[in-house]
């Protein structure tokens, strides 16, 4: 037979044709080389009459000089092994994805690239893994040796003698990415890349950047004033405030307002200046805690972010913090939920916390002047603000229940027990509450047992016999 598969291909007793054969090598392959692989497989399982050459090329509907032709592209590939003994046959190898080829190039192949290469650098010898890595490059991204060529001949044109490949195959592979295979693609996109010189070097001293230009900052400027349809006052703008991270940072940046849809200079500086106080106001609720965070990104979207949704304002959250600070809550999580609290309650201005804070200090004065310690925490002022805000108890109340809970062993606790009574007894003044008695409270509905519910089910039926 002429074709036959692998032992491993042959093993699984079925034809297969490989998902890595489809996307890394039909495409790029000439289309009588494609039929014949296709064929050749098919004859190789069993599943056609093509048991030679001659059968091959008619199933083909070609010769058999462009069959061998077509076996040798794919040998070079790595698809296929033409073992030339007596008996010529082909025999089918796994498909391993082009990226993962470890190939072997021919000299004869690549001569008139290997020519051009030495015109430009007649002073530079070039090492044998050098020529493969340009070989390698071209075989890969399917890039005309012609492309390459003039890709080579503009990295030196910006770089000099001394290029190394590695910066000339990364501009290769960049133009590949944007579709650049073809020596008129290339040539236009490098046409492009010095139309656009001028304005990129603008951009480069913007950002007071004292390399060279290079092909990368055409590409990115390319980017934003074409893909992302901003104008070149505002690349420059943006490029003016950038003060460390060169075209990196500056191409985060507009990328970013881009996605945020802010395409105007003044659109961004509005943005920057409205992030800046977000900054300034997380920095002073953090300081105002007693904390301390390299960066704030992630609290100013977890928390701030949050708190201004619900209607709070810079100078409320200042002042939040610093009452959190005094109730001994001190994270952001503890700040988060007095937040919370605060809305629930509708305490959101500045004067409405101001307020809140100095009612819990006027009854914790109060307290102290008969000789109780408060602590001022987050229980104590959400009781005092409960007497005060929910219960209307005056200053005399207070007092007067303070002065009966000394010496008791939780008088806080003792105070809001007798506070509740009062008020539920419309208590008003210290002398109502001399003759106030809380009404008796009903005693304990009775709970039977088990047994005592049984004996009452077996008194009733006895009643309806």
């Amino acid at each position: 037979m002429f074709t036959r598969l692998s032992r491993e291909n042959a093993a699984e007793g079925k034809l297969i044709l490989d998902a890595a054969f489809i996307t890394d090598y039909l495409p790029y392959a000439p289309e009588n080389h494609v039929k014949v692989y296709i064929c050749g497989l098919a004859a190789a399982q069993g599943l056609s009459g093509a048991t030679d050459i001659a059968r091959l090329a008619a199933a083909c509907g070609t010769d058999e000089e462009s069959v061998l032709e077509a076996f040798s592209y794919w040998e070079e590939n790595g698809l296929v092994c033409v073992h030339r003994a007596e008996n010529v046959y082909v025999e089918y190898l796994p498909v391993i994805p082009a990226a993962k080829q470890i190939r072997k190039y021919s000299k004869e192949k690549f001569r008139g690239f290997n020519d051009q290469l030495h015109a430009m650098f007649p002073e530079r010898s070039f090492l044998p893994a050098e020529y493969n890595e340009y070989y390698y490059c071209m075989d890969t991204l399917h890039m005309e040796v012609e492309a390459m060529l003039i890709i080579i001949g503009y990295c030196k044109r910006i770089k000099g003698e001394k290029i190394h490949s590695a910066y000339i195959l990364k501009v290769a592979r960049n133009l590949a990415d944007e579709g650049c295979t073809t020596y008129a693609a290339v040539s236009e996109k490098i046409n492009e890349y010095d139309f656009l010189y001028n304005e990129v070097t603008a951009v480069l001293k913007a950002l007071k950047l004292k390399r060279r230009y290079e092909p990368e900052d055409s590409r990115l400027y390319t980017k934003w004033v074409r893909s992302y349809g901003f104008d070149s006052p505002t690349v420059m703008h943006v490029a003016a405030a950038v003060k460390r991270g060169g075209m990196e940072r500056l191409d985060s940046l507009l990328t970013k307002y881009h996605e945020l849809r802010l395409m105007g200079s003044e659109a961004i500086d509005e943005y920057e200046a409205h992030r800046k106080q977000q900054y300034d106001t997380m920095g002073g609720i953090v300081r105002n805690l007693g904390l301390s965070y390299g960066s704030l990104d992630t609290l100013v979207e977890t928390y701030l972010s949050k708190w201004q949704s619900l209607g709070f304002t810079d100078e409320t959250l200042l002042t939040i913090a610093s009452y959190c600070l005094s109730a001994n809550t001190r994270t952001l999580e503890g700040m988060n939920g007095t937040v919370a609290s605060f809305h629930r309650k509708g305490l959101i201005s500045a004067s409405d916390i101001d307020e809140y804070v100095a009612c819990g200090k006027k009854v914790a004065e109060l307290l102290q002047s008969a000789g109780i310690a408060c602590s001022l925490d987050a229980g104590e002022r959400a009781l005092f603000e409960k007497w005060k805000r929910v219960w209307s108890m005056s200053d005399e109340l207070i007092e007067k229940a303070a002065s009966s809970a000394v010496g008791k062993e939780r008088p806080v606790l003792y105070i809001n027990k007798l506070l509740a009574d009062w008020f539920d007894g419309g208590i008003k003044t210290a002398t109502e509450a001399e003759s106030f008695k809380p009404a008796p409270k009903a005693a304990p509905a009775k709970t039977y047992s088990a047994d005592e519910l049984n004996a009452m089910f077996e008194e009733l039926n006895d009643d309806k016999l």
